[in-house]
């Protein structure tokens, strides 16, 4: 008798555990087509795209920017490809510095764009390429509409919109280190002439009226800190000069206007005994 209710314990036992393995695999299947059925209507039926809004945007209008992503109401906001949008973004407008692209569920989606600003321009010939502080040529014009501080004493040997300027013997990237450093020390709109005709004498003009001599661009950002310090300390309008080529100290001149007319004469000193 004891063996009979051993054997039917047993049996009852693996029907049981049968039943439950049944149930989980049942569950389970249920799980998995759930999961098919919601993700094939996300990517078709669900968070299709019914807005779209740019932000960041003043050299562009919001319509030249979704136009050039390409996005259209309708598409499915988990089956496009965010980099591709913006690699094709960025070729066609090289004003675009870079671009993010968020999804707001359900259905909108929101562009976040950041402009280059124009910080100088590089003769090319009879023309001129507008570049920003990176050296990024963002359009190239016959002449100039507004004062960009003109570059002097450099030759590009490759002009194209939407790359970076190219030239031989690291001209490019030494400039280049130049103008990224006037950006980031002075701003934009001061800087109104670059010479950089002599590579150890890298010269570039403040407002029209002072002349500052870096020297080479060895350091510069550090030079550059001392020519703000400087001018920061000299508030009047004075012409001057500011020489910082020797990357430790900075020396201010003013510059009179107006030259004393040479003479043979040597020019005539009072003197003060002390009594």
């Amino acid at each position: 008798m004891a063996e009979t209710n051993q054997t039917l314990s047993r049996y009852y036992a693996k029907k049981k555990k049968r039943k439950k393995r049944r149930k989980y695999a049942f569950y389970t299947m249920l799980t998995v087509f759930f999961v098919i059925l919601i993700t094939v209507l996300s990517l078709t039926v669900f968070f299709n795209i019914k807005n779209i809004a740019v932000t960041g945007n003043t050299h562009y209008s919001t319509a030249e920017i979704v136009s050039a992503s390409e996005l259209l109401e309708g598409q499915n906001l988990f089956r496009l490809n965010k980099f591709k949008v913006i690699d094709k973004m960025c070729q066609k407008l090289p004003y675009l510095k870079s671009v993010t692209i968020d999804r707001h569920l359900p259905v909108s989606i929101e562009i976040i764009v950041e402009e280059s600003v124009p910080f100088c321009a590089v003769n090319y010939g009879e023309q001129f390429a507008i570049a920003d502080e990176n050296l990024k040529v963002l359009e190239i014009v016959d002449f100039l509409e507004k004062d960009y501080p003109q570059i002097s004493g450099f030759d590009a040997t490759d002009i194209k919109v939407g790359d970076t300027v190219k030239s031989e013997n690291g001209e490019a990237e030494r400039l280049t280190a130049l103008t990224q450093a006037l950006k980031e020390t002075l701003g934009d709109g001061v800087v109104t002439n670059i010479d950089v005709t002599t590579s150890y004498e890298v010269i570039f003009t403040y407002q029209n009226r002072i002349d500052v001599n870096v020297g080479t661009v060895d350091n510069i950002l550090n030079k550059l800190k001392l020519v703000a310090h400087v001018i920061n300390e000299n508030k009047s309008l004075e012409k001057a000069e500011i020489d910082v080529s020797s990357g430790t100290r900075a020396y201010y001149r003013s510059v009179s206007e107006h030259k004393k007319p040479e003479t043979d004469e040597p020019e005539k000193t009072e003197q003060k005994e002390n009594e």
